[in-house]
C-alpha cells in the first residue's frame, strides 16, 4: 500500500507539473490569436468568437489540443494531492478526486465542442448565442467542480513546511479568484496561469514526499 502510494506521489506529481508547462503553453497560444484571444478563455460574445476563429484558426485548434492534453495530466496532478491528503483522510481525498474527475469529463466535453467550431465539422457553423452560452456553462460547470476538489484537497492537506503551507495557501485562493474571474473575460487567462502555479508547486510537494518516503522504504 505504501508503495503505491509513493508511486502516484511521485508520477502524479510529474504529471501535475507537465500540466503546467502544457497549461502556460495553452495561455501563449491563446495570448497570440490576438486582440480577442480572451473569448478563447471565456465566451461571451458570438461575433468576437466567429471573429477569432476565422482569424487564428490554427492558435485556437493549438489551444484547444493543448488543453486536451492537460486534461490527463492536471489529473494525474489531482491523484498526487489525493495521495498527500490520503494518510490524514480517505473520505476527503477520495471525494476531492470524484470532484477534480468531473471537472476533468466537463473539459473534455467543452474541448471536443471548440474543435467542432473550430474544425467546421460538417461544414461551416454559424456561431449563435446559444453555441456561446452552452460553451460558457460548461466551462462554469468545469471549473466550479475544479473549486470543489481544490477546496477539498486545502482542507485535507498536512502542512509540513513552507511549501506545503504555501500549496494549502494557494489551494483556498484558487477556488475564490478563479470565481471572480468569471466576471471579466480577460481574467480567464489569469486563472490559467494561477492554475499552472498551482499544478507546478503541488506537483513539486508530491515528488518531494515521494523521494522521501522511498528512502524510508529503502
Amino acid at each position: 500500500m505504501q508503495f503505491e502510494r509513493q508511486h502516484v506521489l511521485r508520477w502524479g506529481g510529474l504529471s501535475g507539473m507537465v500540466a503546467a508547462l502544457i497549461l502556460i503553453a495553452m495561455a501563449v497560444a491563446g495570448v497570440l490569436a490576438g486582440p480577442h484571444s480572451a473569448q478563447l478563455f471565456q465566451p461571451t460574445d458570438p461575433a468576437l468568437l466567429a471573429k477569432l476563429i476565422t482569424e487564428s484558426r490554427r492558435l485556437v485548434q493549438t489551444g484547444i489540443l493543448l488543453d486536451d492534453l492537460s486534461v490527463p495530466a492536471y489529473t494525474g496532478g489531482f491523484l498526487a494531492l489525493a495521495a498527500l491528503v490520503w494518510p490524514r483522510s480517505r473520505w476527503v481525498a477520495g471525494i476531492a478526486v470524484m470532484w477534480g474527475l468531473a471537472a476533468a469529463l466537463l473539459d473534455l466535453n467543452e474541448n471536443a465542442r471548440w474543435l467542432i467550431l473550430a474544425q467546421e465539422v460538417g461544414g461551416a457553423v454559424e456561431i449563435s448565442p446559444g453555441t456561446v452560452r452552452e460553451l460558457y456553462l460548461i466551462g462554469q460547470l468545469k471549473f466550479l467542480c475544479s473549486h470543489v476538489a481544490v477546496f477539498l484537497f486545502a482542507l485535507g492537506l498536512p502542512r509540513w513546511d513552507r511549501l506545503s503551507w504555501a500549496v494549502t495557501i494557494l489551494l483556498f485562493l484558487f477556488p475564490v479568484a478563479s470565481t471572480l474571474a468569471f466576471a471579466c473575460a480577460w481574467a480567464g487567462l489569469a486563472r490559467v496561469l494561477g492554475m499552472a502555479l498551482l499544478l507546478a508547486l503541488s506537483g513539486w510537494l508530491a515528488w518531494q514526499r515521494s523521494q522521501e518516503g522511498s528512502r524510508l522504504v529503502e
